[in-house]
């Protein structure tokens, strides 16, 4: 009989110890609980409120189509794989490209899939992306504190880490760098948490919010399995490793230039135990994120020359232009690399992780896009040197400073979280209605949604439109997004004219809009909410080439043969035949422009209308229902 019962005294046990020790665990760091609950509820407390709240005018989309500076960009979901998935139509095989002429992958096409695949469960991409990306907010805080707490010693401190990392990278972000905040409106702008209608940078999608917690289990991993070999920490490292592979470029680049220096200088000091681990780390990581190397590696050999230029891959060399800010943020840098010169063998690397996103910056040719590496990449990387330097540089410090330095500290990591919680108060009053769409158009987007497939092409002129069409509905569309696109500027440029002259735009307001003059669409806080959907289309060149409006000239250059183009469409019958189209869309967008006189031969049916938003299907002339198309009307 004692038998019988041993077992459920044993799992009574078990369970007993296990609850005492969560209990005690908790009673230990409930600081740095508590302010990890309370930054995860101001980092990504606003998907959510976008989620459940509408303004009175329109109905609330989670998804805007216009950029990080208008703080939109980080909620869209135009990329057409998370859709996809959300569809059940991305495999494997389909998210590393292997075969796809027509796509460009993505990196961290993997979390893409994922974001989509958690949608289906949910029921929408929204709610998977809001799920996602609070689920690692919350990781990041933990693994943050953890790391603090490691290298610190000190549960306050650990906790005191957490939001002087957020007010640290906040205000790097909002000024751009040291330098800028001595012009008045933007100490002012950064003083007054006023972002720009820009929320913290860990809430922007793809990065840093997604990487940030695998680069943390990284920066704790791979240092502790390299100094103790223990099989669990080399497991553990290889995984987070390889997951930040599979995660983003621009981190998993700079984390392994600073692991191969990291080799260099252990090889140089002859400790070849923990360069053996290092090594092991590093190949082990590499086969398991292979698919993800492959990809890449695939993009950098067979990426045609246009698709390269729009991604921002630029010839070989040095970016001395990019100067300023990289000595601006090295001269932060310089009290906390004296110190980790310092202390265990991982300061090195912490160092290395500080410095070589600085130097990768400067280059170009290496990869697109490479301002990334301080945009995204620096302030991330900087947090374990930085946490760990301040330790060394506390263990310098006379004993009468502590006291009085430690109040500082906490009175300064007190300000950080109310900093960030107004940061995001203030950029959430400024979505209102310009994140909604009127319920006409919405209405029409429903249908789509319901009855449009992944092989159905819609046809928009608006630039706007076709990025929600992605995110909204399982529909393709027949304008490209040039930086998701392997397509020639010659074909994403011909669909963009067909669908004017389809939709009768006069040759003056389809070349303002191309005009390269316009720049990025990003680059100006001034524009007013209500004017932001036109101030987007007006930079239509940007997303139809996106990088390459770094060089206008490539553009403008190219302005009067296109015009020569448009006029001889503007003359062809059934004008969208040269490639697959569908439906065409109406909605208030299409109207931001008088269309004086469509082309001829495109016939239509109505498949959807309410108030000002319409449905079109095209079909044959002599299909039942059949009208010429006249444009929005």
């Amino acid at each position: 009989m004692a038998a019988r019962t041993s077992a459920p005294q044993a799992t009574n046990t078990a369970t007993a110890r296990l609850t005492g020790g969560v209990l005690a665990l908790a009673r230990r760091h409930w600081p740095g609980i508590a302010l990890i609950l309370l930054l995860t509820a101001a980092v990504a407390g606003p998907r959510w409120w976008l989620l459940s709240t509408s303004p009175p005018e329109g109905q609330r989309i989670q998804v805007a189509p216009w950029a990080a500076s208008d703080m939109g960009y980080d909620l869209a979901l135009f990329s057409p794989y998370i859709r996809d998935a959300f569809d059940g139509d991305t495999t494997l095989h389909a998210a590393f490209n292997l075969g796809d002429r027509d796509l460009s992958t993505p990196p961290g096409s993997l979390w893409l899939a994922a974001i989509g695949a958690v949608g289906r469960i949910t029921g929408d991409p929204f709610s998977g992306l809001a799920l996602v990306t609070t689920l690692t907010a919350a990781a990041a805080l933990l693994l943050l504190y953890v790391l603090a707490l490691a290298l610190t010693g000190s549960r306050l401190a650990a906790a005191a880490a957490l939001p002087l990392a957020a007010l640290f990278v906040g205000v790097i972000v909002q000024a751009g760098g040291i330098l800028p905040l001595r012009h008045v409106h933007v100490l002012r702008a950064v003083l007054s948490a006023d972002g720009g209608r820009e929320l913290h940078a860990w809430f922007r999608f793809l990065p840093p919010s997604v990487p940030l917690p695998v680069f943390l289990a990284c920066a704790l991993a791979v240092p502790r399995a390299a100094e103790t070999g223990r099989p669990a920490w080399m497991i553990a490292a290889t995984l987070a490793l390889a997951l930040l592979i599979y995660t983003y470029l621009f981190y998993w680049s700079a984390m392994a230039v600073a692991l191969l220096l990291w080799c260099a200088w252990l090889w140089y000091r002859r400790d070849f135990t923990m360069l053996r681990r290092v090594l092991i780390i590093g190949v082990a990581a590499s086969l398991v994120a292979s698919p993800e190397i492959a990809g890449r590696v695939k993009d950098a050999f067979t990426l045609p020359a246009d698709a390269a230029h729009r991604f921002g891959r630029g010839a070989r060399g040095i970016d001395t232009g990019q100067l300023s800010g990289v000595l601006q943020r090295f001269a932060i840098s310089v009290p906390f690399l004296w110190a980790l010169l310092r202390g265990p063998e991982r300061n090195r690397l912490y160092a290395l992780l500080l410095v070589v996103p600085l130097g990768l910056d400067l280059t170009t040719g290496l990869v697109p896009q490479p301002e990334h590496y301080v945009t995204q990449v620096w302030h991330v990387f900087a947090l374990p040197a930085l946490i760990a330097g301040s330790a060394e540089l506390w263990s310098m410090a006379p004993g009468m400073w502590r006291r009085p330095a430690a109040v500082a500290i906490g009175a300064l990591a007190a300000a950080g979280v109310v900093y960030v919680a107004a940061m995001q108060v203030h950029a959430t009053k400024h979505t209102q209605a310009q994140y909604s769409m009127p319920a006409d158009d919405a209405a029409a987007f429903d249908w789509m949604d319901a009855h449009l497939h992944g092989d159905d092409v819609v046809v928009s002129p608006s630039v706007n439109t076709n990025m929600l069409l992605v995110a909204l509905t399982p529909a393709s569309r027949y304008i490209d997004d040039g930086f998701f696109s392997r397509l020639s500027d010659d074909e994403i440029i011909d669909r963009f004219l067909r669908a004017q002259a389809a939709f009768g735009y006069s040759a003056d307001d389809v070349f303002a809009r191309l005009d390269p003059a316009n720049g990025y669409p990003t680059s100006d806080q001034g524009i007013a909410g209500a004017d932001l959907e036109r101030h987007f289309e007006e930079s239509s060149a940007y997303f139809l080439f996106n990088w390459e409006i770094t060089h206008p000239d490539l553009i403008a250059d190219r302005l009067p043969a296109w015009r020569q183009r448009y006029a001889s469409l503007l003359a062809q019958r059934d004008v969208l035949s040269a490639h697959n189209a569908g439906y065409l869309f109406c909605g208030h967008r299409e109207r931001f422009w008088a269309a004086a006189a469509p082309t001829p031969g495109t016939y239509v049916r109505l498949s959807f209308r309410q108030g000002d938003a319409a449905i079109y299907q095209i079909v044959d002339a002599s299909a039942q229902g059949a009208q010429e198309f006249e444009g929005c009307r």
